[in-house]
């Protein structure tokens, strides 16, 4: 399996949607780059609808636990009581 190929795989496999989707979109660029003509069409239209997808995601949407946390997190003013006083 190619590298790029078992990054793409990695990413979808991660669950986490907007990596996935940045993960195809340099596939699909590299392909196009190496692609016989009569299929750079049909790619370079997959990578367009891609592209468009990922400038209407948040920037934080579909993010990982981590970055999940790291939101609430900043979204606190300050430190709680763990007696609720």
């Amino acid at each position: 399996m190619a590298k790029s190929t078992n990054s793409l795989v990695k990413a979808v496999e991660s669950g986490d949607k907007r990596a996935a989707l940045i993960a195809l979109r340099d596939e699909l660029a590299r392909r196009i780059a190496t692609a016989e003509d009569r299929n750079v069409a049909a790619l370079a239209a997959r990578l367009t609808e891609i592209v468009q997808i990922l400038e209407q995601m948040e920037p934080g949407e579909e993010g990982t636990p981590l970055d999940e946390f790291t939101q609430r997190r900043i979204g606190q003013s300050g430190p709680k009581s763990r007696t609720g006083s």
